[in-house]
């Protein structure tokens, strides 16, 4: 059975045989994936959202001229954001440091007079 979100094999192979593309692009909102046939290369590029999953990512494509006139280098990267847990890990962590911070400002004495600055003899 075919998605409803991607071409039939008979459609993809038409288009692939009439119009001869070196690179296919695609987004994707779950994963990320490249294959390699023939002279294609077909890349599927994740969501760039943290809404879709918690391991959102784009693509980096570099496409190189050939020095001799011919077809060049097409290299794809995929990059990943950091993973949206973390993220909020380190969120998290940093403001209850924050709030530990300021309460043991606040229990020692910020003022002089709770330094020993100022004797009340």
């Amino acid at each position: 059975m075919v998605g409803v979100d991607v071409l039939s094999e008979e459609a993809t192979a038409f288009l692939l045989a009439n119009i001869k593309p070196r690179l296919v692009l695609s987004g994707h909102t779950h994963a990320a994936c490249e294959r390699r046939s023939n002279d294609v290369v077909d890349v599927t590029v994740p969501t760039f959202s943290w809404r879709m999953r918690p391991d959102a990512g784009f693509a980096v494509i570099a496409l190189r001229h050939a020095s001799d006139g011919g077809v060049g280098a097409i290299d794809v990267n995929v990059c990943y954001l950091p993973n949206e847990h973390v993220v909020f890990a380190r969120y998290f962590g940093c403001a209850l440091l924050f709030l530990v911070g300021v309460a043991w400002w606040c229990a020692t004495g910020p003022w002089p007079e709770h330094r020993g600055f100022y004797k009340t003899d």
